[in-house]
């Protein structure tokens, strides 16, 4: 005949965790220091940015240093949402050395240097 086993009245067991939670790793993000700013050409159409040291377009995401994307047209992931837009409609900003951005302003730019 068959068995059948009899129901416990022990509580459940549950396990405890094997060594306590790391908490996740911090990240130090250096922010760039702007050094100087100029328009780049006569009829001011955009101008540069040059920080004081290097900013490493290419560095690892997991770096510990934040860095720049060295293909970045679109100024909304460089700078602040208003200072975005006042850089006007269809603005640029393309890295062209580690430590110079040119910034090319959009229609209707509001921004102005002087």
């Amino acid at each position: 005949a068959p068995t059948t086993a009899a129901p416990t009245t022990a509580a459940p067991t549950t396990a405890a965790p094997s060594a306590a939670p790391t908490a996740a790793p911090t990240l130090t993000c250096r922010t760039p220091v702007v050094a100087s700013a100029e328009v780049g050409d006569a009829g001011g159409a955009f101008f540069l940015v040059r920080f004081a040291d290097e900013v490493d377009a290419d560095a690892d995401a997991d770096a510990e240093e934040a860095a720049l994307p060295s293909d970045a047209t679109d100024c909304g992931r460089l700078f602040a949402a208003a200072t975005a837009s006042r850089l006007g409609g269809g603005a640029s900003c393309v890295w062209n050395a580690p430590r110079v951005l040119q910034v090319t302003f959009g229609t209707n730019a509001t921004l102005a240097l002087g």
